[in-house]
């Protein structure tokens, strides 16, 4: 099954805060549907892109995207088939055609979007590491690394899921059934 393999995120974070992190997406597993990575996955992300932030290369070793809480963190191909489903890309979301509709700049790495439709991505000019959010035409928020943004995110969702917003995903509840 494709979803992302926790015994390699416990191996590549073994300590501080994505530790941390880790163990909560692990608590957290019915609320998300993060898809593992393969070689070929992480090389297509990397491919062509120059100043990728070095956390997020380690994570897109491991995660190739999908469905983290409320937010669609992009995959490498549009379509899961053995889940039958669509997810958002990577290509999609950074081609020409998009950016010109949206009038982004060329030198942002846009790597995920939230149900709100807020952009995260990487502004890859400034070679700072740092994720940005972007929404109605201003950048809104800024974190100092995808760690810290992904960090964020998880917290958010733990709030979401003790005030009752987070609810199980189906796809998770569908192909885990009785197992969680």
């Amino acid at each position: 099954m494709p979803f992302v393999d926790y015994e390699s995120l416990e191996e590549a974070y073994l300590d501080g805060n994505m530790k941390e992190n880790v163990e909560a997406l692990k608590a957290l597993d019915l609320f998300h549907c993060l898809l593992a990575a393969t070689p070929e996955s992480a090389a297509k992300t990397k491919e062509g892109i120059e100043g990728l932030p070095a956390d997020f290369l380690k994570w897109i070793e491991i995660c190739d995207g999908g469905v983290l809480f409320s937010t669609d963190i992009f995959c490498v191909e549009s379509y899961n088939a053995e889940f039958d489903l669509d997810f958002d890309s990577y290509d999609y979301y950074n081609n020409a055609e998009f950016r010109e509709e949206w009038q982004l700049p060329d030198n942002w790495f846009i790597f995920a979007k939230s149900v709100g439709s807020d952009l995260f991505f990487f502004d890859l000019s400034k070679k700072d590491g740092k994720v940005y959010s972007w929404y109605d035409s201003e950048i809104n928020g800024e974190w100092d690394t995808f760690e810290d943004w992904l960090i964020a995110e998880t917290d958010a969702a733990i709030e979401g899921a003790m005030q009752g917003n987070t609810k199980p995903l189906g796809i998770k509840l569908l192909y885990l059934g009785d197992d969680k």
